[in-house]
């Protein structure tokens, strides 16, 4: 199966996922909430988030890396969605245990940074490069902004979105 079927399954089975899931969720908003709420601990359905949906994108997207050319941008790209996914696994979102909320954190940084990196790697033909890396430059940062400055989930959907896109388009 080729890398770009691949990134695309990875990309369509956790926005299916997700949205049925918030659907289900009582009280989640996929615009003011972020993925991770899905399946953090104490959620209703969150072992269905991270073993269901996560764990299935972050393992698609360390399948990507390995197989990626020795340094590329897809390999930076696979392997920071895999970190991600793969650490909201591992260390689901919990605000009452510090050093878990915390490696959560860690993990979505390296997601979110490393994902940006990579489309500074692009080449500049590869897509609309230079509006694109600056729009999710401006999401990235937005993120970082208090919640009732901006709809986080809204923001992160976004985000995902295209780094889910440049993963696929340079598989």
């Amino acid at each position: 199966m080729s890398s770009t079927w691949i990134a695309a399954g990875c990309a369509l089975y956790l926005a299916l996922g997700t949205t049925w899931l918030g659907r289900i969720s009582p009280g989640y908003s996929a615009l003011r909430q972020t993925l991770s709420e899905l399946g953090a601990a104490g959620a209703p359905h969150a072992r269905c988030a991270n073993y269901g949906i996560f764990l299935p994108v972050g393992l698609g997207c360390t399948w990507l890396a390995w197989h990626a050319a020795s340094f590329s941008a897809h390999r930076l790209l696979a392997t920071a969605l895999a970190a991600g996914y793969l650490g909201a696994v591992v260390w689901p979102l919990d605000n009452r245990r510090r050093p878990r909320q915390v490696m959560h954190l860690l993990c979505g940084g390296l997601e979110y940074l490393g994902g940006l990196g990579a489309l500074f790697l692009l080449p500049a033909h590869a897509t609309p490069a230079t509006a694109i890396r600056w729009f999710a430059l401006s999401l990235l940062l937005a993120l970082q902004l208090p919640p009732r400055w901006l709809p986080a989930g809204l923001a992160q959907r976004l985000l995902e979105a295209i780094l889910f896109s440049a993963l696929i388009l340079t598989a």
